[in-house]
């Protein structure tokens, strides 16, 4: 082969190459410069938030008490005498019906008392029977001068102490049966068992509690506040009571009474609110927060899990509405409890406060709203 003839193969062959890979590399390159501008232009996805829709400002101090509903009424049931206890066919949380047996004493003693009770009576009796007929018997032999009148005062005294001892047999006899009757403790009234101290097999003092029973008229909730919440005219406010495992279950009630004294320990005075009409889901033993107003400066009521700072300055999340962006918000806070936060101004009601997570979040992020409350 000559030498012209392989050079002229040679740049066909090179010509034919460069073709062919312009097909694949031109389109290649293309294609990644479409992925590079899509990356530039993908968005930054938002931030899943949620929100507290703010409320008009509550005027005055709200304050937060937890407490327990307890019978409006009830009553610590004991035995009036000493014994054994026998049996207690009553638990906690049973309803009773008024005369229905809430335990029984060994009724062995009290048993042979009223035998024996029974046979003294019939033995006096007896006495005053014969000292009747032996008076009887005298009046008549005295009439015809065979007794002296001595004989027949006598007769007459016998028989008024004879007398006298039958009304004291009766009485003791009486009493042994009360006493009998005093082995079986039973329900005042109908209500519902909320407390036993005592099991079969213990022994019992008379007046030792037995069981408590919750009278059948109605529930408070009980609250022990301490003074700077006692002196704030309580007794002219309402309180809000919601149950704490489920704050959707609320009911208002008047407070009742305050007690005057002091627990010596905790140093906190005792509250009750009658609750008129109570959810079925406020039972007793049930803990629940109670809400009430007392004077003061109106103020927002936010979560404490809203608050952030702008620097050394309070401040909250504010979801923008238009734009759905968050924007930083100064705030100025009269106080907080140990749940809430309480504002003077810097919000306005319908303003949509971050409660969850402020610490991951900045101002300027654009966010979804997950729940409005």
């Amino acid at each position: 082969m000559s030498v012209g003839l392989f050079r002229l193969i040679s740049t066909v062959k090179s010509v034919f190459l460069f073709q062919y890979w312009k097909l694949f590399i031109i389109p290649l390159a293309v294609f990644l410069a479409g992925c590079d501008d899509k990356a530039k232009t993908q968005e930054v996805p938002t931030r899943s938030v949620r929100t507290l829709v703010v409320d008009n400002p509550v005027g005055g101090v709200l304050i937060k008490h937890t407490g327990e509903i307890r019978p409006h009424e009830e009553s610590q049931l004991s035995f009036r005498i000493d014994g054994r206890l026998l049996s207690r066919p009553v638990d906690v949380g049973d309803k009773l019906k008024a005369g229905q047996t809430i335990a029984t004493l060994e009724p062995r003693n009290n048993e042979n008392q009223v035998r024996s009770a029974q046979a003294e009576l019939a033995g006096a009796v007896s006495s005053e029977r014969l000292a009747a007929l032996n008076f009887r018997r005298l009046q008549s032999l005295i009439k015809t001068g065979a007794i002296a009148q001595a004989q027949v005062d006598e007769a007459r005294v016998n028989l008024e102490v004879a007398a006298a001892k039958r009304v004291s047999a009766q009485s003791n006899l009486k009493i042994a049966q009360e006493q009998l009757g005093y082995t079986r403790l039973v329900a005042p009234s109908d209500g519902v068992v909320t407390s036993v101290n005592l099991n079969p097999g213990q022994t019992v003092s008379a007046g030792q509690g037995v069981v408590t029973l919750s009278l059948n008229q109605g529930v408070d909730a009980v609250f022990d506040v301490p003074e700077a919440i006692l002196y704030s005219n309580l007794s002219d406010n309402k309180v809000k009571i919601a149950l704490l495992s489920d704050p959707s279950v609320v009911t208002e009630g008047v407070i009742r009474d305050v007690n005057p004294q002091a627990d010596k320990q905790t140093r906190t005075w005792r509250v009750r609110v009658s609750l008129p009409n109570p959810p079925e889901k406020m039972a007793l033993g049930a803990t629940v927060q109670g809400s009430i107003v007392i004077p003061g400066q109106a103020a927002f009521v936010l979560p404490a899990s809203a608050m952030t700072r702008d620097g050394a300055d309070p401040a909250v999340l504010i979801v923008q509405p238009d734009t759905l962006t968050l924007a930083l918000r100064k705030v100025n806070v009269t106080r907080y409890s140990s749940e809430d936060v309480f504002i003077a101004d810097g919000l306005k009601p319908g303003d949509k406060v971050e409660i969850a997570g402020v610490r991951r979040l900045g101002p300027g992020e654009k966010v979804s709203l997950e729940d409005k409350f």
